[in-house]
């Protein structure tokens, strides 16, 4: 019987902690007071099943993992398989988007540089624009190297999944 309690009181405090709860926090949300959750998590006393019940609901884990008769937390944790096929559709919606997103940004880098020079501005004033704006087209830039590392990542994802 200590046995049981002791993995109960492990199993409580583990998911508490794994939950990213404080004592404290679990007692408001349950009305009790912090010494209540402490000794739920040594064995010195035991919730009734309703509030295992609670728990297991808020730490996000089954309630068998609270009363010790599971060693994982399945199947609240466990990941959704997604086939094949949908990953490689996914990264060809994305490839055919990465040309769109390039010529907008081109775009937008073109209307930076053509404002700035049509800007009727003092000298002062053209200088911090297209010192600003050198920034912007710098920032475009990166993006636009990034959407063609984007490109050829999406080309091997492609690849190893036709394969």
């Amino acid at each position: 019987m200590r046995m049981e309690l002791e993995k109960i009181a492990a199993a409580i405090r583990n998911a508490r902690i794994g939950a990213g709860f404080t004592q404290k926090e679990v007692a408001e949300v349950f009305g009790k007071g912090q010494t209540t959750v402490a000794s739920w998590e040594t064995g010195r006393s035991q919730p009734d099943a309703s509030t295992i019940i609670a728990l297991s609901n808020l730490f996000h884990v089954s309630s068998d993992y609270l009363l010790g008769i599971g060693l994982s937390c399945a199947p609240d944790t466990t990941p959704e398989r997604v086939p094949i096929a949908s990953v490689k559709s996914y990264a060809e919606d994305v490839q055919a988007l990465i040309p769109s997103a390039r010529a907008v940004l081109e775009a937008a880098e073109d209307q930076v540089s053509r404002y700035i020079r049509s800007a009727p501005v003092n000298g002062g004033m053209r200088d911090y624009l297209t010192a600003h704006a050198e920034n912007v087209q710098n920032l475009l830039a990166v993006v636009v190297h990034l959407l063609g590392e984007m490109e050829d990542t999406q080309s091997l994802v492609i690849s190893l999944c036709s394969g």
